[in-house]
């Protein structure tokens, strides 16, 4: 996967997701016009992001044409789980090195005259390690069926999103509305393999989640 060289440069983002159905019950996709209730976490170590990110999602749902309903009046839940985790990374990079100029006296026939000419000395290659780190975005969904939930107090798991982004960016804050969009193209579908969604700083769906026309309206779900 390809990954931005340094945070808060204008570069692409090279998202990875692979999304899975259940299709015994579902075909193609989860249908358009149901309704879901995203579950908090409640032993989040910062339930203010927490937060934030389930508003993201309810506001996801709501643009790709689905409904967000309480707990108690949904036919799915949704819950969540993200991270972030860095690694050391050691590349080796040329380094060319010139050698000494050639100064040559060339002579012009028939002029009886002679000009200098300097030519680059033969240039080699040294190769150097640089260490870096790299940090691994992750952000899991699942779909589960609220009836069986509710009834039986046991998961049904319908769907499932698994998305990833390798960068230099340890900012996962502002890593997260890229996951997010990426996972949506794919919501309540099945990819069959990983797709690369390749996002630009400027893309419209992650400005609105960054900084919205009108703020997120205050979730009325309750967590069961």
């Amino acid at each position: 996967m390809a990954a931005i060289p340094l945070s808060g440069c204008a570069t692409n983002y090279y998202v990875l997701t692979n999304t899975y159905l259940d299709k015994t019950n579902y075909t193609t996709q989860m249908a358009k016009g149901s309704s879901f209730a995203v579950l908090t976490n409640q032993n989040a170590p910062n339930p203010i992001f927490d937060n934030e990110i389930r508003l993201k999602i309810e506001h996801l749902l709501s643009s790709n044409g689905y409904r967000v309903e309480s707990g108690d009046k949904s036919d799915y839940f949704i819950t969540f789980n993200y991270g972030i985790s860095g690694r050391a990374k050691t590349e080796m990079w040329p380094n060319y090195v010139r050698g000494h100029d050639v100064v040559q006296r060339v002579y012009v026939s028939g002029s009886n005259t002679y000009y200098t000419v300097v030519s680059p000395g033969y240039e080699y290659v040294t190769y150097v390690p640089e260490t870096y780190t790299v940090y691994t975005a992750k952000i899991f969904l699942k779909a589960l069926e609220a009836d069986n939930l509710r009834k039986n107090k046991k998961e049904k798991v319908v769907w499932v999103g698994d998305t990833m982004n390798e960068s230099a960016n340890p900012n996962l804050r502002e890593s997260i509305d890229y996951l997010l969009v990426a996972t949506f193209k794919y919501f309540g579908k099945d990819t069959g393999k990983n797709q690369e969604v390749v996002l630009s700083p400027n893309d419209k769906e992650v400005l609105e989640l960054r900084n919205p026309v009108q703020p997120f309206p205050v979730s009325h779900n309750k967590t069961d």
